[in-house]
């Protein structure tokens, strides 16, 4: 805790909102900016209130006080989308952009009919694949031997907590394959640091020809990640695809930018920048040079428009959000693709994340800003209202597929159960 007050963290935290209270700047320009306090009356007016701090014995720490400011901030503003980072989530945060991790590499989900953790998929490569867990394996115990406790006792959340760790850590469990109750299998597995996976593939069971590309997120390990898939299917015959962005969050604009421009031509627009001044940018596709870990979402002149030819469809839901959106709306409004589905999430704005480290290197973390609305093109802003459905092409999950994982969903087996996937096979047939 510090009796003393960090002013400098608030004028800094302050300053930076003051300028971007109208959302007039992108990351790139707020970077050239010279911010600072001076002759600003606002700023002006907090320190002296500041001032009286030393009058009163409260204990605060700067992560309280950074906390305070973004949650002012976002009173005033409406910027639902402003979060202040400490140094720590700054740090998980950028490893999650770059799709870095710690663990053993596996998603789960919750398997209530046998109070346990299931396995949902597994990471290429991860620690989990090399010593050979599979998708569909039950997670019933956390730990082994002695020191086991059951899965259905601790509950879902508790369990997972116990399975999360740092690399270097050991993770202890034992799993059901198969649904053999009577064969625990015990693993000791060490953590490492590894790349997730953002996208997963198959090829439709009802017709070998097309092939289910689920995009996970945009993160920088997709654009290479969908290329491999893409390149697999049509080795294996596939000669339309459906893209799977349901319950995709969104993610990085480079990686999108990267993923759209194989579909797109060169100089097609690919977004749309406005601030709320007015100030209009536009984003085109053209070969892009990236260094470090945004190298993975460069784009030579020959991957322009390398998948454009191929017949697509793309899935959509309520939880289709941002770069997803990005992605769906580009597809559409350039007539590559059908949409089926439901209306998407609605969020068409752009957030800047910027590093405290810029404004004083003794500062750590960073906020969380909303700089811009974005649309693709050919299309008005879709904040707060979504992205429809190809006319004819929408259509809820039936409540049978609705009882299955939508990550699932994707399995053979699995298939013929999702409606949606149904409705844009027949798409494809048109």
């Amino acid at each position: 805790m510090s009796k003393k007050l960090s002013l400098s963290i608030l004028i800094l935290l302050i300053s930076a909102t003051l300028l971007t209270s109208c959302f007039p700047f992108t990351k790139s320009a707020l970077d050239d900016t010279d911010i600072t306090t001076d002759g600003s009356s606002t700023s002006s007016l907090i320190a002296d209130l500041l001032a009286t701090y030393s009058y009163y014995d409260y204990e605060l720490t700067d992560e309280q006080l950074a906390r305070a400011i973004v949650a002012g901030y976002k009173e005033v503003t409406g910027d639902l989308y402003a979060y202040y980072y400490n140094e720590e989530e700054y740090e998980a945060l950028n490893d999650e952009s770059a799709g870095e991790n710690q663990g053993i590499g596996i998603t789960v989900i919750e398997n209530t009919d046998y109070s346990c953790i299931e396995i949902a998929s597994v990471f290429p490569g991860s620690p989990a694949e090399k010593a050979g867990i599979m998708e569909k394996d039950l997670i019933v115990q956390i730990g082994v031997g002695e020191n086991a406790e059951m899965t259905s006792e601790l509950g879902f959340e508790m369990a997972l907590k116990k399975l999360q760790g740092e690399a270097g850590t050991t993770c202890a469990f034992g799993i059901v394959r198969n649904e053999d109750f009577n064969n625990i299998l015990e693993y000791s597995i060490l953590r490492e640091v590894f790349t997730s996976e953002s996208v997963i593939y198959e090829i439709c069971a009802a017709d070998s020809t097309v092939g289910i590309v689920k995009l996970l997120g945009f993160d920088l390990t997709t654009p290479p990640q969908f290329k491999e898939a893409m390149t697999d299917l049509i080795s294996k015959g596939c000669t339309s695809f459906i893209y799977d962005v349901r319950n995709n969050p969104g993610g990085d604009l480079a990686s999108v930018s990267a993923i759209l421009s194989y579909f797109l031509n060169q100089d097609d627009v690919i977004i749309i920048t406005e601030d709320t001044s007015g100030n209009v940018s536009t984003n085109v596709c053209k070969p892009v040079t990236r260094s470090g870990d945004y190298s993975t979402c460069s784009v030579t002149k020959e991957e322009i428009g390398m998948y454009r030819k191929y017949p697509a469809a793309v899935l959509i839901n309520e939880n289709s959000a941002s770069a997803a959106e990005l992605f769906t709306g580009t597809m559409k409004s350039y007539g590559l693709a059908t949409i089926v589905g439901e209306t998407s999430f609605g969020k068409g704005c752009m957030q800047s994340i910027i590093s405290l480290s810029r404004f004083d290197n003794s500062l750590k973390g960073a906020i969380k800003m909303t700089t811009a609305f974005y649309r693709p093109h050919g299309m008005d802003n879709y904040h707060g209202k979504g992205i429809e459905p190809t006319e004819g092409y929408s259509v809820k999950l039936s409540e049978e597929a609705k009882k299955i994982n939508i990550y699932k969903l994707l399995y053979p087996e699995n298939q013929a159960l999702d409606n949606q996937l149904t409705l844009a096979l027949s798409a494809l047939k048109k």
